[in-house]
């Protein structure tokens, strides 16, 4: 490994000099973290789309995050799966929540 490290040192020096590498590695980061980002990000829950969380639906852009709607319609939904997966569901405390929802 020493040996290695010996010889690749002034080629890796030659196209980074020590103020340039700093950058090189910072930008490499950004962009692996990025690009891994854009890799995962459409991994959902499996009981969302059991539940039809999800929708084809075309997307309002109505500049919020979620509607007050969605929200309460994603709440009734997590309920409903910890009630069939929990032992107990989901306990008196949510289950008096959702059924607040107007």
């Amino acid at each position: 490994m020493g040996q290695v490290k010996a010889l690749l040192s002034p080629i890796i020096k030659s196209f980074f000099p020590p103020s340039r590498l700093s950058k090189s590695v910072f930008i490499f980061g950004c962009l692996s973290f990025v690009l891994s980002s854009l890799l995962y990000a459409a991994t959902y829950p499996q009981w969302w789309a059991g539940r039809n969380v999800l929708t084809n639906a075309p997307v309002v852009d109505d500049y919020s995050a979620l509607n007050a709607g969605q929200l309460k319609w994603m709440a009734k939904m997590a309920k409903a799966e910890m009630d069939e997966l929990l032992p107990g569901g989901a306990g008196p405390e949510v289950t008096a929540l959702v059924a607040a929802f107007k």
